[in-house]
């Protein structure tokens, strides 16, 4: 894992909570990230760590997790 990474951290709460806020369904999201729609109900349940983290976040909002926090660090 990059260092980038290493301290980043999506629980199954945030994930399920970004899904309702932007109107993404399990279905949508299983689509985007070419997985099943099971794995998206384990991520629910779970979370996600690291670079999938990211990608999970960017697939949901649109926008890098990665680069809001970079972002929020220089301000």
């Amino acid at each position: 894992m990059s260092a980038a990474y290493a301290g980043l951290r999506m629980p199954g709460t945030m994930v399920s909570s970004l899904m309702r806020k932007h109107r993404v369904t399990i279905s949508d999201l299983a689509a985007r990230q070419n997985v099943s729609q099971k794995r998206i109900r384990e991520v629910r349940e779970t979370g996600v760590a690291g670079f999938m983290a990211d990608e999970y976040h960017f697939a949901i909002t649109g926008n890098w997790w990665s680069d809001s926090l970079k972002k929020a660090a220089h301000e």
